[in-house]
């Protein structure tokens, strides 16, 4: 008998199959990396908005920083797509003399996903006490 050099039909068929299911297998994985890509993006997004939310309160007086809930303007949300936000002060339960500002930022994502970011600060209100000299 002679020896066959070379590959068969079958040989080639299972390279072929094995490379077909490793390529499958990677686009999946790639696919999955870029989704949890872009939902950092926004994420990262979110947390730039309300971080420049808090500093345009804190650039606010005193006075303004009423108890309750505050809208966020829309056009400060621009960046993320069907967002609302909303601005909640109240007391520090711990100490009266603070106050507690939380922006919350929900959102849909690209993927259709209900998305939710929150930062929270405090404030303390002016001082009753007058320093004395020296």
């Amino acid at each position: 008998m002679a020896k066959h050099r070379g590959t068969s039909l079958v040989e080639t068929l299972i390279a072929l199959g094995i490379v077909g299911v490793a390529l499958a297998m990677g686009v999946e994985v790639l696919t999955g990396v870029l989704r949890a890509w872009g939902r950092a993006q926004e994420r990262a997004q979110a947390a730039r908005m309300a971080a420049n939310v808090l500093e345009a309160w804190r650039g606010k007086p005193w006075e303004e920083w009423r108890v309750g809930e505050h809208p966020v303007p829309k056009e400060e949300l621009a960046g993320l797509p069907q967002a609302e936000g909303r601005v909640h002060i109240e007391p520090d339960s711990a100490f009266p003399a603070l106050r507690r500002i939380t922006v919350h930022l929900e959102w849909t994502s690209s993927g259709g996903e209900h998305r939710e970011f929150s930062l929270s600060t405090l404030r303390a209100g002016p001082s009753n006490r007058q320093r004395s000299p020296g």
